[in-house]
């Protein structure tokens, strides 16, 4: 899949004559025509005293055919440094005015199907500055590092700063260390809703963060569910297909089975479908003729619901 980033940047109103900066955040929101490809990262540095604090975080789905959210975060003070440094550029020396003329002569039609934008804040001494990179995929990358290197440096701080601070191979991708990752993205979770980020993250992400207590232990989608599977005493019990047009449409909700079971086998002799999606109720129907139940409970018609969700 082709990534196309669409890029926002941040950095106040400072005259050349005060050229230090503090502190930076940059928010970078990549998204697709596969609605699960999306995930935001957050990369924010900090001075502390002698040492610069950078903390790298993503947000993202926990799995691509589920809708629950997974945070993971990485940190780590790199000592006797500044800002500047770590950034690769002094933001501070950049001007809106130049940012918007560099990107203009350096624009691009391209049509686009994945983008990413990505916004920045930077404290200058004097203030905050706020830059916007939209769609960099419609940018001619050679022209702009050409012509303007400082903006194109402006552009590619995210990746400056995390060689810096975790090397270049470093990226969100499961490993030994996830756990870790997700335990620090869950404490960082109160920063990401703090206000803050509040227009770069959008008003629908920080909602659904504020419900984000803890990392979802089941990554994969819940398998098709029979509702009354305990109180039926189920002995036998083979889980729906989850019809494959069905997950891409992202189709989901409950099916009604009319259930006729033998009173000495147990077995299932008769399914009916009531109700529910059509495009999910034959896979329900189909897997209902091999469930059995203990006779001893169950036996001759009965009413149950198979609940097909992309809930993880």
């Amino acid at each position: 899949m082709r990534v196309i980033p669409m890029i926002v940047l941040v950095l106040s109103a400072c005259p050349r004559t005060a050229l230090a900066q503090q502190s930076f955040y940059i928010i970078r929101h990549f998204f697709s025509d596969d609605a699960s490809a999306w995930n935001d990262k957050v990369l924010e540095v900090t001075q502390s005293a002698d040492d610069v604090r950078v903390r790298f975080m993503q947000i993202s789905l926990a799995h691509h055919e589920c809708g629950a959210l997974l945070v993971q975060a990485v940190e780590r003070v790199l000592p006797h440094t500044r800002v500047s440094k770590v950034a690769g550029t002094n933001m501070c020396a950049r001007t809106e005015r130049e940012v918007a003329g560099a990107l203009g002569a350096s624009n691009e039609n391209e049509v686009l199907t994945e983008a990413s934008s990505q916004h920045m804040h930077v404290q200058c001494d004097s203030g905050v500055r706020e830059f916007d990179f939209p769609y960099d995929s419609r940018l001619d990358q050679k022209k702009l590092a050409r012509s303007y290197p400082q903006v194109a440096a402006l552009q590619n701080a995210m990746y400056h700063v995390r060689d810096a601070a975790f090397g270049r191979s470093f990226w969100f991708q499961p490993d030994a260390q996830q756990v870790a990752r997700e335990q620090l993205g869950l404490s960082m979770v109160p920063e990401l809703t703090s206000g803050k980020y509040d227009t770069a993250l959008g008003a629908g992400l920080i909602e659904r963060l504020k419900q984000y207590t803890i990392p979802p232990t089941d990554r994969g989608p819940r398998r098709p569910r029979l509702l009354e599977a305990a109180a039926l005493h189920v002995t036998n019990y083979e889980a729906p297909a989850y019809p494959a047009i069905a997950r891409s449409a992202r189709i989901q909700g409950d099916v009604r089975l009319r259930l006729i079971v033998d009173s000495i086998t147990g077995a299932v002799t008769g399914v009916d479908v009531l109700s529910g999606p059509s495009i999910i109720d034959r896979s329900a129907l189909e897997a209902a003729k091999s469930w059995r139940f203990d006779p001893l409970f169950l036996a001759g018609p009965v009413e149950v619901t198979v609940r097909f969700s992309l809930d993880c």
